[in-house]
């Protein structure tokens, strides 16, 4: 499936980006055209997720027989000039120019008219905007991917990382069990929960029959693993 392709970090991201010096507004080269330039752009609704995913459903050609060949063209257009962006997007935020990169993957979501591409442009979006220390904003975005794609470990523990950004370390320690529930051999999952000191089989803290100090109120976060909070890049 084409939103499975092509994570953070995984497009030639340390062979080019901009300096640092480089303004946000003008970081993406497709940030002008597609309207996206300076703006902090707020995550879909839940109507705008599923009428994009529509589109990319069988329902962009449906001016009839004479015009379904164009819109199927104008569709593949868009789809190439999203993942062009993603990767120009991808490549910022490996220099670390993650205002840039959010305005990459907002300009590649209005390029990709049929939503073809939406859960990943999403959910990268989302870890730019955990980088650039916004984690409301990227649980936002984290959670419209996941209306797409309710099945991804890899949206889980982005969600997971935001909500420990947030302190809402009992929720992340949930998307953690629920990635390995998804995905048994997730290690990124099994190294978070061990960094909080909770083993895979173990009932965690978070869990009824566990310590019971966060329900008590006497520590409702706990503390990031070892090395950081975990934002997972390569996904």
């Amino acid at each position: 499936r084409l939103q499975s392709e092509g994570g953070l970090g995984e497009s030639g991201a340390d062979e080019a980006g901009t300096g640092g010096d480089a303004p946000p507004s003008s970081a993406c080269s497709g940030a002008t055209s597609h309207g996206a330039v300076g703006a902090q752009p707020a995550a879909p609704t839940e109507e705008d997720v599923g009428s994009r995913a529509g589109v990319g459903s069988g329902n962009g050609g449906s001016g009839g027989s004479g015009g379904s060949g164009g819109g199927l063209q104008r569709l593949l257009a868009g789809l190439r000039e999203a993942l062009r962006l993603k990767t120009e997007g991808n490549q910022l935020y490996a220099a670390g120019e993650y205002d840039g990169a959010i305005e990459c993957y907002s300009a590649a979501m209005a390029a990709d008219t049929g939503g073809m591409v939406l859960p990943l442009l999403l959910g990268n979006r989302a870890q730019a905007q955990l980088r650039a220390g916004r984690p409301v904003r990227a649980l936002q975005d984290v959670e419209a991917a996941r209306r797409l794609d309710a099945g991804s470990a890899k949206l889980l523990l982005r969600r997971a990382a935001c909500r420990m950004a947030m302190g809402q370390g009992e929720e992340a320690e949930a998307d953690y069990r629920a990635a390995l529930e998804v995905d048994s051999g997730c290690e990124a999952a099994r190294r978070a929960l061990a960094g909080l000191g909770i083993g895979e089989g173990q009932p965690g803290r978070a869990s009824a029959g566990g310590a019971g100090e966060w329900a008590a109120g006497a520590r409702r976060t706990p503390p990031p693993p070892a090395g950081g909070i975990q934002t997972h890049e390569k996904l």
